[in-house]
């Protein structure tokens, strides 16, 4: 038996390849904005449906061209490789971390008891957001082990706090994606990326279904995730 696997064409490469072409100075804080704001937003909709991600990481991020009907082109972040996904608070553990180079973006929890659940995601993204602005990887077992990153490398006040956020070391006080998304550094982006949203939503939704007016890409895609998908 034969099967045709269909995949999209991630043609702009990982965000970590992409990261590495700024030469160690970052990305223009406007456009690691807007890849937070995606990435965010799956990881929502992940967390929403009771599954943790457990591997997030910028080398785990493909870029995907993409067209708006007012022709702006621009690169959408999207996150891939869900082989270590596990269920929300269930009893799996993952293997236990052997050596440093499994350590990068690794919350404090899981390098000292290996429990890996949505907060950890939430530190991952920190850590992703933070090479973003700032160009360098927070690489080191220290940093994976439970030390913050140097916030102060990030010149913005709303990134810093955003950071902040995702980098409290106790998992219970670390924000959740859906906190995230009313702080500064990407709330301010709900009206600039109104342009392309009904395109989107068109697209998720298929054809036959529009979107309302003045309904957010967020509301509309979650439903549509909720709708196909019963993991109850």
């Amino acid at each position: 038996m034969c099967y045709n696997l269909l995949l999209e064409n991630a043609s702009g490469g990982t965000l970590a390849d992409f990261i590495k072409k700024h030469r160690g100075v970052g990305l223009p804080e406007d456009e690691a904005r807007q890849y937070a704001w995606f990435i965010l937003w799956g990881i929502h909709h992940v967390h929403k449906n009771r599954y943790v991600h457990c591997n997030i990481r910028p080398e785990n991020i493909v870029l995907v061209p993409y067209v708006t009907r007012q022709s702006q082109f621009m690169l959408i972040p999207k996150t891939a490789n869900f082989g270590l996904t596990k269920r929300a608070y269930s009893n799996k553990r993952l293997p236990p971390v052997s050596s440093k180079r499994e350590m990068p973006c690794m919350a404090p929890e899981v390098v000292k008891a290996n429990q890996q659940e949505p907060p950890s995601d939430i530190w991952a993204f920190g850590c992703v957001v933070y090479e973003m602005l700032t160009g360098v990887s927070p690489r080191s077992s220290k940093v994976a082990g439970g030390s913050i990153p140097k916030i102060s490398r990030v010149t913005s006040v709303s990134g810093q706090s955003f950071l902040s956020k995702c980098f409290r070391r106790n998992d219970l006080s670390r924000f959740t994606a859906e906190g995230l998304f009313r702080e500064d550094f990407v709330s301010a982006l709900d009206s600039q990326l109104q342009g392309f949203e009904e395109s989107m939503c068109d697209e998720m939704l298929g054809s036959n279904e529009a979107c309302d007016e003045g309904s957010s890409l967020e509301s509309k895609a979650g439903s549509h995730f909720r709708r196909r998908t019963d993991y109850r």
